[in-house]
C-alpha cells in the first residue's frame, strides 16, 4: 500500500525483526546506516517545505482562495505524514520492546494507513476540484464564492473523516484479534487480522484515488484547450457595404469624410452649410467603431491570470503522482496479494521519498499568489 514509511524500518538490512513469531533468535539492535540519514535529512527537508507552504497560507489573506485551499489540505497530509509517522516509525524500531504493546502498535498501523490514504485522496481532492472548474465554471464560481472558508474546509474535513471511517474498523478488528503469534520487539506496519480489510482498504482508499486522478486529467487537459480556443478566437475583418460612407482620420486625428461615387457631389447639388453641419457624421462614426469593436472581438473574454497557474500546478502534480506515488501503490498492492516484489524496495523508497518535497515546491513556484506571498515575505525579511 502506499504508505511507505520514510525509515525504511521492514526492510532494513542491518537488524533482525522477529515480529509475529516465537523464534527465540537474538535480537540485533539496528545500527544507524546512510539510509537512516537520508531519511533523516528528506523527511527534515520536507517538513520545512510544507511548514512554509501553511506559514504562508496563515498569514497572507491574499493566498486563501478556495483552489489553494486544496494544496493546503496536501500540504497538511504531507506535514503529517514526514513529522508524525515518521516518529512513531523511528520510535518502533530504535526502541524496541519484548513483547509491544498492543495499543502501541495499533497507534503505529493507523498513523501508516492515515499518512499514505490522506496524501492520496488530497490529490483526488485538487484533480476532481479542476473537473470541476473547467467542466461546470458557473457553479464552481458560485459554490466557492459565498462562504470560502467554509466549504473548502468541510469538503477536506470530509475527506480526512472517509480515510478514518476506511480504515479505524479494520485497526481495531486486528488489535482485538487473537493472534497465535504474538509480535516481538517491533510492531507490524501493516494488519494481521482479517485479510479482506486489507484488500478493501488497499482498493478503496489507494488503488481508486490515484486511478480517478489519471482519469480524470485528460479530461481536464481537453476542457482546458477548447476553452482558450473559445477566449482567443481569430480576428474577422469587417466588410463595408456599397454604398455606405467610411470614414479616417487625418493626420491631425480630426475625422475625415470620403463620399462614393453614387452620393452627390458638392458642385452639382450645392448643398448647404447648414445641411453640412447637421449631417450625423459622428454618430455614424462612432457605430462603425462599435460595429468593428464588436466583430472583431467577439468571443473575447477577460482571462483569469490564475487559471493557467492552476492547470500548470495540477499538471506537475499528477507528474509528481506518476513518477514518485504510483510506483509504491504498485509495490504494496502486489505485497497484499502476497507477490513478493521486495527486491524492489530501494527504488520504491527513493522515489516515494521525493513526493512531500514535490508537491510544496511546486505549489511555492507555479501557484501565482503563494509565489507572491513568498517573494513579499522574503522582502520584509531582508530587510
Amino acid at each position: 500500500m502506499a504508505n511507505t514509511s520514510l525509515s525504511h524500518s521492514k526492510f532494513t538490512p542491518n537488524a533482525s525483526f522477529v515480529t509475529w513469531t516465537n523464534s527465540t533468535i537474538p535480537f540485533v539492535i539496528p545500527q544507524w546506516g546512510f539510509q537512516d540519514s537520508f531519511s533523516l535529512i528528506m523527511n527534515f527537508v520536507a517538513v520545512t517545505c510544507n511548514s512554509i507552504v501553511l506559514f504562508l497560507f496563515i498569514k497572507d489573506h491574499s493566498v486563501r482562495t478556495s483552489f489553494n485551499y486544496y494544496l493546503a489540505n496536501l500540504c497538511t497530509a504531507n506535514l503529517l505524514f514526514t513529522s508524525v509517522l515518521y516518529a512513531f516509525n523511528q520510535s518502533n524500531l530504535l526502541f524496541p520492546a519484548e513483547h509491544a504493546p498492543i495499543p502501541y502498535c495499533a497507534m503505529v498501523r493507523a498513523m501508516n494507513y492515515l499518512g499514505g490514504g490522506t496524501v492520496n485522496n488530497s490529490h483526488l481532492l485538487i484533480a476532481i476540484n479542476r473537473l470541476w472548474a473547467v467542466s461546470w465554471p458557473v457553479a464552481y464560481r458560485r459554490f466557492h464564492r459565498s462562504h470560502t472558508i467554509a466549504r473548502p474546509v468541510t469538503i477536506c474535513a470530509c475527506m480526512w473523516l472517509y480515510v478514518l471511517a476506511m480504515i479505524v474498523p479494520g485497526i481495531v478488528v486486528d488489535a482485538l484479534y487473537f493472534h497465535n503469534q504474538p509480535e516481538l520487539h517491533h510492531c507490524q506496519a501493516m494488519v494481521k487480522g482479517p485479510e479482506s480489510f486489507a484488500y478493501i482498504a488497499n482498493l478503496v482508499v489507494f488503488d481508486v484515488p490515484i486511478a480517478i486522478v489519471f482519469c480524470v486529467y485528460p479530461f481536464v487537459l481537453y476542457k482546458t484547450w477548447v476553452r482558450e480556443r473559445a477566449r482567443n478566437p481569430k480576428r474577422v475583418g469587417v466588410a463595408v457595404a456599397p454604398g455606405n460612407t467610411s470614414f479616417a482620420r487625418s493626420s491631425k486625428g480630426h475625422p475625415r469624410t470620403q463620399h462614393t461615387s453614387h452620393e452627390e457631389s458638392p458642385t452639382e447639388g450645392k448643398p448647404s452649410a447648414a445641411a453640412v453641419v447637421k449631417a450625423p457624421v459622428v454618430d455614424r462614426h462612432s457605430e462603425e467603431e462599435k460595429k468593428k469593436k464588436t466583430i472583431c472581438c467577439r468571443g473575447r473574454r477577460k482571462v483569469n491570470p490564475h487559471n493557467s497557474g492552476n492547470f500548470l500546478t495540477l499538471s506537475l502534480l499528477i507528474f509528481g503522482v506518476l513518477v514518485s506515488l504510483s510506483p509504491a501503490q504498485v509495490f504494496y498492492t502486489l505485497t497484499t496479494f502476497h507477490i513478493d516484489v521486495n527486491k524492489w524496495f530501494p527504488i520504491v523508497w527513493i522515489l516515494y521519498s521525493f513526493s512531500p518535497i514535490f508537491d510544496p515546491l511546486l505549489i511555492l513556484f507555479t501557484v501565482k499568489s503563494m509565489h507572491a506571498a513568498l517573494k513579499n515575505a522574503c522582502g520584509k525579511t531582508g530587510k
